[in-house]
């Protein structure tokens, strides 16, 4: 059905529209000496519009380039900015670890420090358990000396 309405719709818009055209415009021999005559001022319009163009273009230009150099001037600051802040953290840095091998160099310096007492304590300690122990073993020694020679004794005089 659609099909159908387009089917007697287009020839019919075509046959209108080629009835409705306006017919061509020819122009004679004294409308292209008019125009010949006007075209002096249409070119002097045209120069015109041309440098009021290249004028606003030339401004336009120069606004970018004002804007490129602040903004590279910015870019020239922020980075000076960045390379000092930079320079300082690594100061910092190489400060920080100079601090960290000091205090390293200091508990290890601890460290032996206190393995050497701990080692000298407990040597100290074992000779002193050792001499107690050699009394101990020198009293009992002497006690059992003195107790079997006391048995002797006992028994001479009870002979």
């Amino acid at each position: 059905m659609i099909l159908k309405r387009w089917m007697v719709a287009l020839p019919l818009y075509f046959l209108l529209a080629a009835g409705i055209a306006p017919a061509t415009a020819e122009a004679g021999w004294f409308d292209r000496m008019r125009d010949i005559y006007k075209a002096p001022e249409k070119l002097e319009e045209f120069q015109e519009s041309y440098e009021n163009l290249i004028r606003q273009q030339q401004q336009e230009l120069e606004a970018v380039r004002k804007e490129a150099v602040e903004s590279s001037r910015r870019l020239a600051e922020e980075q000076r900015k960045w390379l000092a802040e930079n320079e300082r953290l690594a100061e910092q840095n190489r400060s920080l670890a100079e601090r960290l091998a000091q205090l390293e160099e200091q508990e290890q310096g601890k460290s032996a420090f206190i393995r050497n007492m701990l080692t000298v304590s407990l040597a100290i300690a074992g000779i002193l358990i050792a001499g107690f122990l050699a009394m101990r073993i020198v009293r009992i020694l002497i006690w059992r000396r003195e107790r079997g020679t006391m048995r002797l004794v006992k028994a001479k005089r009870r002979s």
